[in-house]
């Protein structure tokens, strides 16, 4: 499968930035190009989908965290989602790029990003700040909204 892990858990920052329908916008138009060919979620995804679904200050059309995870709990059937577990400590998984940890709003960002280089997938996001964590490595790019690792060490 070719895996691809949507990072919803970090876009707070950029949702500041930009409009919560430009944002819901990107994120469908991704899903409508790229669903199909395999898509992950973790359970650090799935709890920052609910927390953004959940709350009102990110969209005025917010739902109740049960709504959010019904919703949820819906879209994992898709036959195309693969869930990822958390089975990558922390620490290994940022030993990449742990030089470019900097801050405490990376740390989210920092553990998905090993995870998805872990699981030799690609991490979609819309939060642009993940870029700066990438490892000097040639394997890695950036390209539209997919953090892309092809290998690991």
């Amino acid at each position: 499968m070719f895996g691809l892990c949507v990072a919803l858990a970090g876009c707070r920052r950029e949702a500041e930035l930009e409009p919560t329908i430009f944002l819901k916008m990107r994120v469908q138009a991704w899903f409508r190009k790229q669903g199909r060919q395999g898509w992950a979620t973790c359970p650090l995804t799935q709890a920052g989908f609910i927390r953004i679904a959940a709350n009102p200050a990110f969209s005025p059309d917010a739902v109740t965290p049960q709504e959010a995870a019904a919703l949820l709990h819906s879209n994992l059937k898709h036959p195309s989602h693969e869930f990822w577990a958390d089975e990558i400590s922390f620490v290994d998984a940022v030993t990449p790029f742990q030089k470019e940890l900097f801050g405490h709003r990376q740390v989210t960002d920092a553990y998905l990003l090993g995870l998805v280089m872990h699981k030799k997938g690609k991490l979609v996001t819309v939060d642009r700040g993940v870029a700066a964590l990438l490892p000097k490595d040639p394997t890695a790019t950036v390209r539209g909204d997919a953090v892309s690792c092809s290998s690991r060490r």
